[in-house]
């Protein structure tokens, strides 16, 4: 991992951590996220895609918890639309953008 090793004030060593800018070039579900996600294989590929973050070290651990729980909400939003919205009468789901 690329990444700088420091003294803090008391003299002791911090731990290892990717810069910044290494941060942004490995982040890929940064990349895929903020193209947007509008299909189930867009959602999966940013959660795999921040699977892969987390393992690598690029995306902290908290931050890839409150996206989990953002996208475990986003899902419960589309649950509830195909489980309430209006139905044509062709049987397909009317959703208002």
């Amino acid at each position: 991992m690329a990444g700088t090793k420091n003294r803090n004030q008391t003299g002791k060593k911090s731990i290892a951590r990717p810069t910044e800018n290494d941060q942004k070039q490995r982040a890929q579900s940064t990349i895929l996220a903020k193209k947007g996600v509008k299909t189930s294989k867009d959602f999966a590929n940013v959660m795999s895609a921040l699977i892969g973050d987390v393992l690598t070290g690029a995306i902290p651990s908290p931050t890839a918890n409150a996206a989990c729980n953002a996208a475990g909400k986003l899902l419960k939003i589309v649950e509830l639309r195909h489980k309430y919205a209006p139905q044509a009468k062709n049987g397909k789901l009317l959703l208002l953008a």
